[in-house]
Protein backbone atom coordinates (compact mmCIF):
# COMPACT_ATOMS: atom_id res chain seq x y z
CA UNK A 1 0.00 0.00 0.00
CA UNK A 2 1.93 3.50 -0.56
CA UNK A 3 0.33 7.24 -1.54
CA UNK A 4 0.07 7.36 -5.06
CA UNK A 5 -0.59 10.89 -5.17
CA UNK A 6 -1.62 14.13 -3.22
CA UNK A 7 0.23 13.19 0.14
CA UNK A 8 -1.02 16.26 2.46
CA UNK A 9 2.19 18.56 2.87
CA UNK A 10 2.41 22.11 4.63
CA UNK A 11 -1.12 24.14 5.60
CA UNK A 12 -4.70 22.79 4.39
CA UNK A 13 -7.60 24.76 4.83
CA UNK A 14 -10.88 23.80 6.29
CA UNK A 15 -13.88 23.32 4.27
CA UNK A 16 -11.41 22.36 1.01
CA UNK A 17 -11.06 19.26 -1.04
CA UNK A 18 -7.84 17.59 -1.79
CA UNK A 19 -6.76 14.93 -4.21
CA UNK A 20 -5.38 12.00 -3.49
CA UNK A 21 -4.37 8.84 -4.53
CA UNK A 22 -3.66 5.71 -2.38
CA UNK A 23 -2.18 2.44 -4.11
CA UNK A 24 -2.65 -1.41 -3.10
CA UNK A 25 -0.54 -4.04 -5.02
CA UNK A 26 0.17 -8.31 -4.02
CA UNK A 27 3.74 -9.24 -5.46
CA UNK A 28 2.45 -12.27 -4.39
CA UNK A 29 1.25 -15.77 -5.98
CA UNK A 30 -1.52 -16.65 -3.99
CA UNK A 31 -4.54 -14.55 -3.50
CA UNK A 32 -5.83 -12.59 -0.25
CA UNK A 33 -9.36 -11.68 0.92
CA UNK A 34 -8.74 -7.82 3.13
CA UNK A 35 -9.74 -4.91 3.86
CA UNK A 36 -8.34 -1.55 4.06
CA UNK A 37 -8.02 0.34 7.28
CA UNK A 38 -7.22 3.42 8.23
CA UNK A 39 -7.01 6.00 10.82
CA UNK A 40 -6.95 9.53 11.12
CA UNK A 41 -5.22 11.57 14.70
CA UNK A 42 -4.27 14.51 16.28
CA UNK A 43 -3.66 16.07 19.70
CA UNK A 44 -7.13 16.43 20.38
CA UNK A 45 -9.73 14.67 20.51
CA UNK A 46 -11.94 14.13 17.04
CA UNK A 47 -15.41 14.48 16.44
CA UNK A 48 -17.14 12.75 12.64
CA UNK A 49 -17.91 16.11 11.69
CA UNK A 50 -14.57 17.02 11.40
CA UNK A 51 -13.38 15.50 8.05
CA UNK A 52 -14.48 14.49 5.50
CA UNK A 53 -12.60 11.51 3.00
CA UNK A 54 -15.19 10.44 -0.50
CA UNK A 55 -13.65 7.57 -2.56
CA UNK A 56 -14.12 6.56 -6.17
CA UNK A 57 -15.51 3.01 -6.22
CA UNK A 58 -14.72 1.79 -9.80
CA UNK A 59 -17.56 -0.89 -9.73
CA UNK A 60 -19.78 1.38 -9.09
CA UNK A 61 -19.05 4.08 -10.73
CA UNK A 62 -19.62 6.68 -8.12
CA UNK A 63 -18.07 8.28 -5.17
CA UNK A 64 -19.35 7.22 -2.14
CA UNK A 65 -18.59 9.15 1.18
CA UNK A 66 -16.71 6.55 3.94
CA UNK A 67 -18.31 6.46 7.14
CA UNK A 68 -16.03 6.57 10.19
CA UNK A 69 -15.91 5.97 13.59
CA UNK A 70 -14.74 7.38 16.60
CA UNK A 71 -12.61 5.54 19.12
CA UNK A 72 -10.99 6.41 21.82
CA UNK A 73 -6.78 5.84 21.71
CA UNK A 74 -3.85 7.48 24.22
CA UNK A 75 -6.64 9.32 26.51
CA UNK A 76 -7.89 11.15 23.02
CA UNK A 77 -11.04 10.60 20.25
CA UNK A 78 -9.69 9.45 17.02
CA UNK A 79 -11.41 8.56 13.43
CA UNK A 80 -11.21 4.81 12.11
CA UNK A 81 -12.86 3.42 9.12
CA UNK A 82 -12.93 0.96 6.68
CA UNK A 83 -11.95 1.47 2.68
CA UNK A 84 -13.66 -1.15 0.98
CA UNK A 85 -16.08 -3.19 1.19
CA UNK A 86 -17.52 -4.08 4.59
CA UNK A 87 -16.94 -8.00 3.96
CA UNK A 88 -13.77 -7.32 2.14
CA UNK A 89 -12.26 -8.17 -0.78
CA UNK A 90 -10.06 -10.31 -3.09
CA UNK A 91 -6.65 -9.28 -4.00
CA UNK A 92 -5.01 -11.67 -6.29
CA UNK A 93 -1.15 -12.44 -7.68
CA UNK A 94 -0.76 -9.12 -10.02
CA UNK A 95 -3.47 -7.07 -8.43
CA UNK A 96 -2.47 -3.64 -8.36
CA UNK A 97 -4.93 -0.57 -8.09
CA UNK A 98 -4.67 3.13 -7.21
CA UNK A 99 -8.02 4.57 -5.68
CA UNK A 100 -9.00 8.42 -6.18
CA UNK A 101 -9.89 10.01 -3.18
CA UNK A 102 -10.74 13.64 -1.74
CA UNK A 103 -10.48 15.11 1.63
CA UNK A 104 -11.65 17.77 3.32
CA UNK A 105 -11.68 19.55 7.27
CA UNK A 106 -14.71 20.77 7.85
CA UNK A 107 -15.55 23.91 9.95
CA UNK A 108 -15.17 21.83 13.06
CA UNK A 109 -12.05 20.55 12.52
CA UNK A 110 -9.48 21.83 14.94
CA UNK A 111 -7.11 24.28 13.48
CA UNK A 112 -3.39 24.75 13.84
CA UNK A 113 -2.62 21.35 14.56
CA UNK A 114 -0.49 18.05 12.55
CA UNK A 115 -2.69 15.24 11.51
CA UNK A 116 -1.84 11.75 11.12
CA UNK A 117 -3.15 9.35 8.63
CA UNK A 118 -2.44 5.61 8.95
CA UNK A 119 -3.95 3.24 6.99
CA UNK A 120 -3.04 -0.63 6.70
CA UNK A 121 -4.39 -4.26 5.19
CA UNK A 122 -5.67 -6.88 7.19
CA UNK A 123 -6.00 -10.16 5.97
CA UNK A 124 -9.85 -11.62 6.71
CA UNK A 125 -10.33 -15.17 6.93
Amino acid sequence: MWWNAGEPTGDLNRGTWYYGEIGLKNKAQATYHVIVKFKIYTDVSLTTNDIKITIYDEGAGQWIDLPMTVVTEGGRDILTGTWGPPAGFDVGPGYNKVTPFYYMFEGSAPVNMWYGFEAWVEQLP
